[in-house]
């Protein structure tokens, strides 16, 4: 470039900006009255900024942006020769963006600019980066925009989303063309999640979890489970192959089988890898069942039952039984703990306290049961009124007092006293006085004499707070009371119907008498109760051995006679006929799915004898009907079932028919107990064909 073009450039720039500015010429950025290289440089280093003012001396052409435009021009303007030569014999570099990619939601991306060069050699290039586009709602920052190769994370899981950036190189004078790259979003294959593995019990209900299936992208998910395994014979099936959820029933209790489920989810676009979990039959702890909840009275002896306790595997039982409350005072205890069946003597009333709770737990030799409980509460038993008088004379005349403190109630509930007047001689006006319902005292003054057919009658009742005793009379002035004869002794066996015999008691004046029994005395643990103890001749089973004792009292319309009392004694008799209980279940259940299905029988053979005799069992014979009998792991005959005990055993089968087909098995047992006394029981159970494989599920 000659002197000529050089001050050809200033003049343009002069002309451009004028000469009445109080700032610095353009182009000359250090004031010093020179443009020179050190104002080129300057400029370079504010390249692709705003200018500071619209006279900065750095924006030559003035349109408010430093760039390489701007330091061209000021070359031409240059007042030094050397100032030019780096800028008009250098190259401009070249910018590589590297190629465009996909990547994945949660991706970190590596931008590449190594790639860029300069044809000058020696020169180094600075990078300048920029994501000059992102998808909507996109926060993405690069790491550093003036490395060679700056990182992003990918935010946006939308299909086909793009970041688009751009990079600037420069060779220390000038900057390279821009050049771009796209980043576009891909799918992210989603990840299954079954669940963790897990034991269960026979007949237990597994719900399978797939809720922690998960997807980067956001995109729902479905759901495609499997049983990919089961136990030999087991039918279980899932309710809903598609649900997060789905649930399917153990049906084999072999201890160790395994169930294994498969989970493959897919996000719209692709299924996950699959993913399993096993679940293994464990052992199912059995279920106590100490019996219902009851009634009973004082002194009454109960029979706590826990034979209805169960275990789905068919493992023997443990039991242990355990008196958790009782009402204070009590000292009750129970008669055997670790027993099937035990007792306890009700000896306090509960209506003022806490009840009697027995808790019961069985264990089959690997878990115990929950605990359950059975609560014996007191009926609350009516008063007994009990009536006494006494006379005394003085100035007032004759008076009569009635005492009732002899009244009682079995509960230890207070009581509280009611008297009337039933009957007064003819012409007599005479009341009762001196009533206080919380006294057990009454007086009465008569006003006439009374005879034997027209005497005063004298009633109390007696309240305990919850219910009336029976009436108790008084016949004031009359000395002839009925007779009760409670009939003779008796001696029966157990189990028969004992009817009692009051006919025999009388009236010297022939008054009809009512009569009123009671069963002073049982045996420990009888529940025996008179059919009506106000008949002539009531009746009750003599259900337990042992002696019972039956009072009697008459009344007739004035006056109430002594008690009579009667033994009956009941005995076992010589030799009692054994007796065998037997239960058949067929199991999975009573329906099976299809024709050739294996269904197991199990039967239970329990000794109920009572004495408790030993039963021998001589002869088992099956009879399936619909099916055939593959096998049994009954014990060889014969086998002994000792008194209380129950013995398992299964029998295997297959069904045929088709659907609604049924199979019946009927077991009959026979044996003899040890007094070569015969017994026998059968039991039958039926499976059904509910599906044939011909017909759609």
């Amino acid at each position: 470039m000659n002197r000529f073009h050089i001050m050809l450039a200033l003049l343009i720039v002069l002309l451009t900006y004028g000469t009445e500015s109080t700032h610095a010429a353009p182009c000359d950025v250090d004031a010093d009255g020179d443009i020179d290289r050190s104002d080129i440089q300057r400029i370079l280093a504010r390249r692709n900024t705003r200018a500071q003012s619209p006279d900065d001396p750095r924006d030559a052409d003035g349109n408010g942006i430093i760039d390489i435009v701007d330091a061209r021009q000021c070359v031409l303007a240059c007042s030094t020769v050397d100032c030019s030569s780096p800028v008009t014999g250098n190259q401009q570099p070249v910018a590589d963006a590297g190629p465009g990619r996909t990547a994945k939601n949660g991706e970190t991306v590596t931008l590449d600019g190594s790639g860029s060069t300069d044809p000058d050699p020696g020169d180094t290039l600075s990078y300048f980066w920029t994501l000059i586009s992102k998808p909507p709602g996109s926060q993405a920052t690069l790491s550093n925009p003036n490395v060679v190769r700056p990182t992003f994370v990918v935010d946006v899981s939308t299909l086909g989303s793009e970041y688009i950036a751009q990079l600037i190189v420069n060779d220390g004078s000038i900057d390279s063309e821009p050049d771009e790259v796209a980043i576009s979003v891909d799918n992210t294959r989603p990840v299954a999640d079954a669940g963790e593995n897990a034991t269960a019990g026979f007949q237990q209900q597994i719900t399978l979890d797939g809720s922690g299936s998960t997807d980067v992208d956001d995109d729902e998910l479905s759901y495609y489970w499997m049983l990919i395994s089961r136990p030999p014979g087991s039918q279980a099936a899932l309710s809903d192959p598609n649900a997060v959820r789905p649930t399917f029933v153990v049906d084999i209790s072999t201890l160790g089988s395994e169930y294994v489920a498969q989970l493959v989810v897919n996000d719209g676009f692709t299924d996950s890898e699959p993913d399993e979990v096993v679940i293994s039959v464990g052992n199912t702890p059995p279920i106590a069942n100490p019996g219902e909840n009851r009634t009973a009275s004082v002194g009454e002896t109960v029979l706590l039952d826990g034979s209805g306790s169960t275990d789905v595997n068919g493992n023997d039982l443990a039991y242990v039984w355990s008196l958790v409350s009782k009402p204070e005072g009590s000292t009750t205890t129970l008669s055997n703990q670790n027993a099937v069946r035990t007792t306890l003597l009700v000896d306090a009333a509960t209506d003022q306290g806490s009840p009697y709770i027995a808790q019961l737990i069985v264990n089959d030799g690997l878990a115990d049961s929950e605990p359950r409980t059975v609560t014996i509460s007191t009926d609350n038993t009516p008063p007994l009124a009990c009536a006494e008088v006494s006379s005394t004379s003085g100035d007032e005349g004759l008076v009569f007092t009635l005492d009732g403190s002899c009244s009682s109630d079995s509960d230890g509930d207070p009581l509280t006293y009611q008297w009337s007047l039933m009957n007064r001689p003819e012409d007599s006006t005479a009341e009762l006085f001196d009533l206080d319902p919380e006294s057990p005292v009454a007086r009465l003054e008569p006003d006439v004499s009374g005879g034997v057919n027209d005497p005063y009658i004298a009633q109390l009742i007696v309240n305990d707070g919850s219910a009336d005793s029976e009436p108790e009379t008084l016949a004031l002035g009359v000395t002839t009371c009925p007779k009760a004869d409670a009939g003779p002794e008796q001696a029966v066996l157990v189990g028969a119907t004992v009817t009692l015999d009051g006919s025999q008691s009388e009236d010297l004046d022939g008054d009809p008498l009512t009569y009123q029994w009671y069963l002073t005395r049982r045996p420990q643990g009888s529940n025996s109760e008179l059919s009506d103890p106000t008949v002539e001749t009531p009746s009750f089973v003599a259900g337990t051995a042992g002696t019972y004792v039956a009072q009697l009292t008459v009344s007739d319309r004035a006056c109430k006679s002594e008690p009579d009392t009667v033994a009956i004694t009941a005995s076992q008799p010589d030799n009692s006929i054994p007796r065998i209980e037997l239960s058949l279940i067929a199991t999975p259940s009573s329906t099976i799915f299809e024709p050739g299905g294996r269904v197991d029988f199990f039967l239970n053979v329990t000794n109920a004898s009572d004495p408790r005799d030993p039963v021998t069992v001589t002869s088992l014979e099956a009879d399936l009907r619909g099916g055939e009998l593959l096998g049994d792991n009954c014990a060889p005959l014969p086998f002994t079932v000792q008194p209380g005990e129950r013995i398992s055993c299964s029998l295997i089968t297959t069904l045929v028919g088709f659907a609604g087909s049924s199979s019946n098995l009927t077991v009959e047992v026979s044996g003899a107990d040890d007094e070569n006394n015969p017994v026998s029981e059968s039991a039958s159970a039926t499976a059904t064909i509910v599906r044939d494989p011909r017909t759609p599920f």
